[in-house]
């Protein structure tokens, strides 16, 4: 084997029936227009709130407009680089194998480091990413993800002749990892700080909420089922106003063998997992050939412990991670915050498999007065997973113990039960099936969500909300909450792009300059510019890329592109915008353990030892705020 690529998990595991995204709309617009008719009205919602309302919302500090996309496309690309636009320079820092303090074990270049190196260093699969300022935009902390391995490039010989130090290398190249960077000298280094830490696959945590304590958590190390060990595959994030990091728990099925299928579980757990995906020997990782833990069929609950939405305080490195259940179980790929009328937390989220949902979560109460009490408002709260009603309106429904079918007699004794198998809730309630919903982005002024769907190439019905077969490129879907509350239960939506090739082709809203495929990466900086970043099949095959957009005008530019094999990831800026921090994940990971090389030496160049995921720290030459 010459390593795991990308544990994007291609299986459709919702056999609920719940009618699609596209099938809710239905059939009689695109019988009525066609392709051309469902490309007209996908990008009407680009342009309905116009200039104007981009004028009003992104005013500059002296009255006068502030110019969202000032800077010039770049085009595609295929090089082993990081491209951006004239102006601007790119550094690459914080690479997978650098400690995470300058006095730390130093990487070496044949990946010769061992577990308890590893534990030390920056992990690896650079994913989600926030920046938490200290002094101001010159110091602060960086918190960033590692979604998952690559074995060719982690370990001098690739994946071959698996040994428990290999199982304990690779877990601890998961996780999270918290430095402390500074801008001096024109340029972003990594400082001794007692803030940094690593938080990885081995790491105690708590649970919190409904299912803190409850049954379908508990196991033979942890018969309490309140300290969960460790967070894994955490892929897009969010972070919270009080100035904690939230980290999301994706693609865990994958890390599980059951070996014998169903053997030692309960006909609840044999339901769970078939939902969740917890089959045979997942995407292949050899942990469960060294560690028991991640033996389904010997430890059956474990993998109920994963798939949740992760707290760090990034500010104490002494806290605990708190995994919190009233945010639900599933697949988790962003965390968007907003602020409820009534001041409640609202936590938007996607479920990133084929035919799963969009979630929310409301708190009970005002988050600022939770805070103040004492109290965390992301540990009490109402789940709602989304339904599209028709081509304007939706509602979200609540996922509530005794509410509708939500009931004993259909699996569920408690509400604990609801968030375990939140997947198996939203399908009950009758939720919507949706192209894997990735990450989500609340608008700063206009309080809009977004939300990326990446693709579903298992699509076979064309309609409206999809107009081709197989959807290969992808959307991004727009709404606002009705009374421009964020805690609202119903919504009207739009599309704000159709991706794909230019000028229509395939249904493509895009123009020529402006052609991408699987929108991923998502955020709203606070000057109202939308960065969307891609990991997947690109119109003409360059690298994976990163676009910036007016959400007002549906203007968008193309800002960056990577080096090959890569996926462009993450996005956070310091707070005078100043600087953009983006993440490269799996540069060249096509190249096998023999040559691990063979496709891509980034960021190191040539006579590196293997391509590693880093971070890119991105400034404007003149000092300026980024975009402009």
């Amino acid at each position: 084997m010459t390593g795991i690529t990308e544990p994007t998990d291609d299986a459709v595991t919702n056999a609920s029936g719940n009618p699609s995204f596209a099938a809710m709309i239905g059939r009689r617009r695109i019988i009525q227009g066609g392709l051309a008719g469902a490309a007209a009205f996908l990008a009407g919602g680009h342009t309905m709130a116009g200039n104007a309302l981009a004028e009003a919302i992104n005013g500059s500090s002296d009255g006068s407009p502030l110019l969202l996309l000032g800077f010039e496309a770049i085009a595609p690309g295929t090089a082993d680089t990081v491209a951006v636009p004239p102006g601007y320079t790119a550094q690459a820092i914080l690479p997978w194998g650098d400690p995470i303090v300058p006095s730390g074990p130093a990487f070496s270049d044949d990946a010769s480091n061992s577990a308890a190196d590893q534990r030390e260093q920056i992990g690896m699969g650079h994913d989600g990413i926030h920046y938490f300022p200290l002094d101001g935009s010159n110091t602060g902390l960086i918190a960033m993800n590692h979604e998952y391995t690559v074995g060719a490039q982690l370990f001098p010989d690739g994946r071959e002749e698996w040994t428990a130090e290999k199982t304990a290398k690779e877990q601890a190249a998961h996780g999270v990892t918290v430095v402390e960077v500074e801008a001096a000298g024109g340029a972003w280094n990594t400082l001794e700080s007692p803030r940094a830490r690593r938080i990885d696959a081995n790491t105690p945590m708590r649970f919190s909420g409904p299912a803190a304590g409850h049954r379908l958590v508990r196991t033979s190390a942890d018969p309490t089922g309140s300290v969960p060990l460790g967070t894994l595959n955490n892929c897009g994030n969010g972070y919270t106003p009080w100035g904690t990091y939230l980290t999301t728990e994706e693609n865990f099925n994958g890390y599980f063998h059951e070996e014998t299928e169903g053997a030692g579980l309960s006909a609840e757990q044999v339901e769970i997992n078939e939902r969740y995906g917890v089959a045979g020997t997942g995407f292949g990782y050899l942990w469960a050939t060294t560690d028991d833990r991640f033996r389904a069929d010997v430890n059956p609950q474990e993998p109920n412990r994963f798939g949740w939405i992760v707290e760090i305080d990034p500010y104490d490195p002494t806290s605990t991670p708190v995994k919190h259940t009233a945010l639900g179980r599933f697949k988790h790929e962003g965390a968007a915050f907003a602020t409820g009328a009534d001041g409640q937390a609202v936590v938007y989220m996607g479920d990133d498999q084929r035919d799963d949902y969009v979630y929310k979560f409301v708190s009970d109460g005002d988050w600022l007065a939770d805070r103040k009490a004492g109290r965390n408002p992301l540990e009490s709260g109402t789940l709602y997973a989304a339904r599209f009603d028709d081509e304007s309106s939706g509602t979200w429904l609540p996922l509530v113990y005794g509410v509708g079918p939500l009931v004993a007699a259909n699996g569920f004794a408690d509400q604990g039960d609801v968030v375990v198998k939140a997947r198996l809730a939203a399908d009950a309630v009758g939720a919507t099936t949706m192209d894997r919903p990735e990450w989500t982005a609340v608008h700063p002024s206009t309080g809009e969500v977004f939300v990326t769907c990446t693709n579903n190439t298992a699509r076979t019905e064309a309609n409206v909300a999809n107009p081709r077969l197989a959807n290969s490129w992808g959307h991004i879907i727009r709404w606002t909450e009705d009374g421009g509350d964020p805690a609202a239960e119903t919504f009207s939506w739009d599309f704000f792009l159709l991706a794909g090739p230019a000028d229509g082709e395939s249904g493509s809203t895009l123009d020529a300059d402006d052609e991408m495929g699987s929108p991923d990466g998502l955020w709203v900086d606070a000057n109202c510019r939308m960065w969307i970043q891609t990991d997947g099949a690109q119109p003409g095959e360059g690298n994976n890329q990163m676009f910036c957009a007016d959400p007002a005008t549906g203007e968008i530019r193309r800002f960056l592109v990577g080096p090959p094999n890569c996926e462009v990831t993450g996005v956070t800026a310091t707070p005078d915008g100043k600087t953009l921090f983006i993440n490269i994940q799996h540069p060249g990971d096509r190249g096998p353990a023999e040559d691990p090389t063979a496709t891509s030496t980034w960021p190191d160049g040539p006579g590196a030892g293997r391509p590693r995921p880093a971070t890119v720290a991105i400034t404007k030459d003149d000092g300026g705020v980024i975009g402009t």
